[in-house]
């Protein structure tokens, strides 16, 4: 097909832009160990997918791609209110994290939720500059193998639940 003297449209029935609203911290809530925390200021989740591949002599692309274990870290910072969180880190305590954002502050309202049944913590730093006191917490998600049926988590490292998807 030349497209240089090709008159026809592009899109003869485009799908219409969502009217979907936009998830907000406002409209959230992040809980630990299934305890509301309002002191909560970031959650960082990053996640690696451990892909690799071995380059082969005489081709420019990879043969196969091997898939390695899924990493989830993050950072998760706070207000510093007292010793919780650092008890976490050093005691190195297990817990779980939870983060529910909606578009709204309605009941029905569209949301997107993040949970991770199981958390270590790498580090707990304290920033003591000349604002009030936050702390910065590195975690690593671990399986949870202790979830799935006829618990209260599910069997794995990380849920995400969006209610238009």
């Amino acid at each position: 097909k030349d497209v240089t003297t090709d008159t026809s449209a592009y899109f003869t029935s485009p799908t219409a832009a969502t009217t979907t609203g936009v998830v907000a911290a406002v409209n959230g809530v992040v809980t630990l160990n299934g305890a509301k925390v309002a002191t909560i200021t970031g959650l960082t989740i990053n996640i690696a997918g451990g892909m690799s591949a071995v380059p082969v002599v005489g081709s420019n692309s990879y043969s196969d791609i091997a898939e390695g274990r899924v990493r989830v870290t993050g950072q998760l910072t706070a207000l510093f209110e007292d010793l919780t969180y650092f008890d976490l880190f050093d005691d190195e305590t297990e817990f779980a994290i939870a983060a529910a954002f909606t578009t709204a502050s309605t009941a029905a309202a569209d949301f997107v939720s993040f949970v991770l049944p199981r958390v270590k913590l790498g580090s707990a730093d304290i920033d003591d500059g000349e604002k009030n006191l936050s702390q910065t917490l590195s975690f690593t998600a671990l399986y949870n193998s202790a979830g799935g049926a006829g618990t209260s988590s599910e069997q794995s490292t990380l849920v995400i639940q969006d209610s238009q998807a």
